[in-house]
């Protein structure tokens, strides 16, 4: 079954970094690399994105606010 939701222009989005049942997503750092550079190909041209890590924020990979 696919999610067929459209994404919405100036909506707000969570994506978490795990699987179901909290499993680890990326097992090797190989894998996260590859699914950093594909987000950042794809997705950081059309879309603003934060990281929220502990008291701080980040801005992929850069902090812009710390809380």
């Amino acid at each position: 079954m696919q999610n067929k939701q459209q994404l919405e222009p100036e909506g707000m989005y969570h994506i978490y970094n795990r699987a179901n049942g909290h499993e680890q997503l990326f097992l090797h750092a190989e894998n996260y690399r590859f699914f950093l550079e594909k987000y950042q190909h794809y997705i950081s041209p059309i879309a603003q994105t934060r990281f929220y890590n502990s008291s701080k924020v980040w801005n992929f990979g850069r902090v812009v606010k710390a809380e």
